[in-house]
């Protein structure tokens, strides 16, 4: 079961922090994220011990549930935000324990009502995915695959699972390695695109490197990593207009 099926577009998919500074303007980001024309949102659960995350991340995480962040808070913002905007696709992204304490059929179930089509399980094995798809394709749910360096036997295997869409991680963007970087993304589309005919986004962070996007263009679209959470961080008591602002930039030249 795939939500993301093929277009002529690059699609461009914002991650947030939910609960960061706060669930009040967790909504108010959503709204401005929405504002700039986005159609998917990755929105990440705080989990207490994110030990495969970016410094500013862990730094999101910790503030969250310092603040009080919950399962169900985050539940109440996206059931106000699907009431208000049905359209706009969610993807989740957590830890699997909040999940496997919550209950698999009880999540999925309860997400299916909030729009969301996926979810990326940060720390779920390739080899035991199956077990959280199956339940999450009953409610027409994608469990996302990633791909960092690896061989390319483990690339064999995680395609063969994968659902909804592959996320392809690369390293981090300099000037100074637009090439290197460049010759590495089309590489490795190439090697993945022969094992799955899956979408292919990029996860990277843009806002910086926007140079790089034309380095990119067999991606069918990308995942800003830390971008919004950096300018959440940078700007905490006004970020609303800024986000908005470089979000369209970003739209204009993917598009």
């Amino acid at each position: 079961m795939s939500n993301f099926k093929k277009n002529t577009s690059r699609i461009l998919i914002p991650f947030i922090m939910a609960g960061f500074p706060s669930l009040k303007t967790t909504e108010q980001y959503l709204n401005d994220i929405i504002f700039a024309g986005v159609k998917i949102i990755e929105i990440g659960i705080p989990f207490s011990d994110p030990v495969a995350e970016p410094k500013v991340i862990c730094f999101a995480q910790e503030e969250a549930l310092r603040n009080g962040t919950t399962l169900e808070g985050i539940f109440e913002i996206l059931e106000k935000n699907f009431k208000k905007t049905p359209t706009i696709k969610i993807i989740l992204k957590s830890y699997l324990n909040p999940i496997f304490r919550y209950g698999y059929e009880a999540f999925f179930a309860k997400t299916q009502k909030l729009g969301v089509v996926a979810i990326h399980i940060m720390d779920l094995p390739s080899e035991e995915v199956k077990e959280v798809k199956d339940v999450a394709s009953k409610y027409q749910q994608s469990v996302i695959s990633v791909i960092s360096p690896t061989s390319n036997h483990r690339m064999e295997m995680i395609c063969s699972n994968a659902d909804g869409f592959i996320k392809l991680f690369i390293p981090p963007l300099t000037q100074e390695n637009k090439v290197e970087v460049g010759s590495y993304v089309r590489q490795q589309i190439s090697k993945i695109r022969s094992l799955t005919t899956l979408k292919i986004f990029i996860c990277c962070d843009l806002l910086e490197n926007d140079h790089f996007i034309e380095q990119m263009e067999d991606a069918d679209g990308f995942i800003l990593d830390t971008d919004i959470v950096k300018i959440i961080i940078d700007n905490i008591h006004s970020p609303f207009t800024s986000i908005s602002e470089s979000l369209q930039l970003l739209l204009d030249k993917i598009s």
